[in-house]
């Protein structure tokens, strides 16, 4: 998770610091513009990388959304994780795709 956090920061990004996640994993939030977009690395049956970029109910109602932000993030994150020998095959799922295969995806987000 630092060579991943490291590897933003040095793409010029504002990243916070990485915390523990609960018992299982660990996050940051990474700024893309006025958006903080959650990433949590967890172990599953092999690592897992999380991102969201949560939205309120109100912004939700008035039909906006950060999936521009989700959708830059995601991809920094590839550039950081394809920059490093640590990551080996990396697959690109939504929350749906994941659950309904996690042994699909994409190799590119």
């Amino acid at each position: 998770m630092d060579t991943i956090h490291l590897a933003l920061v040095e793409r010029g990004f504002v990243v916070t610091e990485v915390e523990q996640h609960s018992s299982y994993g660990w996050s940051f939030y990474i700024k893309i513009g006025e958006v903080f977009v959650w990433t949590m690395l967890q172990l599953s049956d092999s690592w897992l990388l999380v991102s969201d970029a949560p939205i309120g109910l109100l912004k939700r109602l008035i039909g906006r959304s950060n999936n521009a932000a989700l959708t830059i993030a995601c991809a920094e994150l590839h550039a950081a994780l394809s920059s490093t020998t640590l990551a080996q095959s990396i697959r690109w799922f939504t929350r749906d795709e994941f659950a309904k295969n996690p042994s699909g995806g994409v190799s590119e987000p």
